[in-house]
Order: C-alpha cells, then structure tokens, then sequence
C-alpha cells in the first residue's frame, strides 16, 4: 500500500499554521523508531537537503506518539490517513507547501518461517483494511 507520511500537530498549535518545512527546522519533533537517526523526520528533512529537527521525543508505537501529540505542542510525522481516522481527532496536518514523505506499507514472510494464526489474522486485517481505504480513493 503506498501512503505519504505528513507533517501533523496539535490541534490549535503554533505549529499548525506554518507554511514551509524550513521554519520547523529549529523545532521539537516526536521521531518514531529507535532513535533519532531512523526517525522519518530525519528521512524528510534529507529530502528537502536540511539536517534533521531536534527530537523533542523518540517513541516506538503510534499511540505513544498519538498522545505525545495531543499533549504537547511537539511536531511528528504520520499516515495521512490517520488524519481522518477519530483516532487523529485533535492532530492536524500542518499545511507545509513541502511534499510529505512517501511510504510503502507492506508485509513479509520468510517462506521457511512458521506464521501462527495471530500473525495470518494479523495480515488478513492489513489486506482488508488497504482494501477499504482503496475503495474510498484515501
């Protein structure tokens, strides 16, 4: 599934209202993964030829960055889709004439591991959800 990961904020920060990714550079940014460097902030700033932001905070889990954000006048980055979704219902997306980062969403198997019914459960839910959001052209 392909998606773009976008520059999102509390709703009614100060971040909300910027217009280019240059005025966020000096900012505190959530990065998702294990660190700083494989945050996708890092990946989006390189794209655009400018260092990474400051981590305002690292997390690994999208509700940890869920309630980061709804908490915090901090920066992250997230599926558009979310966006839309309750889940993302105080988060908004800052409106930066910057592209967001694009982003393919995909499962692997080894074909010589052992897949237990959570996990094909687990995939059956990813290929049912890309469906829907398919479906509606989200």
């Amino acid at each position: 599934m392909e998606t773009k990961m976008v520059v999102v904020a509390r709703e009614g920060s100060r971040h909300a209202r910027v217009k280019t990714l240059s005025d966020l550079a000096n900012e505190p940014w959530i990065y998702t993964g294990n660190s700083q460097q494989t945050g996708y902030a890092s990946r989006l700033f390189e794209a655009h030829g400018m260092p990474p932001p400051p981590a305002g905070a690292v997390v690994n889990s999208t509700l940890a960055l869920l309630a980061l954000l709804g908490s915090a006048d901090l920066l992250g980055l997230m599926p558009e889709q979310i966006i839309s979704h309750r889940l993302g219902q105080n988060i908004v997306r800052v409106p930066l004439q910057e592209a967001g980062l694009p982003l393919t969403v995909g499962v692997m198997i080894r074909s010589s591991s052992a897949v237990s019914p959570a996990i094909r459960h687990f995939i059956s839910h990813l290929h049912r959800a890309t469906h829907q959001l398919k479906s509606k052209n989200i």
